[in-house]
């Protein structure tokens, strides 16, 4: 979990960042990014923890969106 306040007087967020192997662990999951203000870039999957969900919930569900959004674009 990390905790980050992009300015003083906002609330902090807690995001999930999950890092997935192929079984030799010689590969790593990443995701190419589309939009601004990182297009082009890679980074790891993840996102924000919902009020009503843990830190293991959100890394399903996250995983569970990234699935469901290949299965669409293919």
């Amino acid at each position: 979990m990390i905790e980050y306040t992009q300015r003083k007087n906002e609330m902090k967020r807690n995001v999930n960042i999950i890092v997935v192997f192929n079984q030799n662990k010689s590969k790593v999951l990443m995701c190419k990014r589309k939009k601004a203000p990182f297009k082009g870039l890679y980074n790891f999957v993840g996102g924000k923890i919902e009020p009503n969900e843990d830190h293991l919930q959100a890394a399903y569900r996250e995983l569970a969106e990234l699935i469901y959004l290949k299965q669409i674009l293919n």
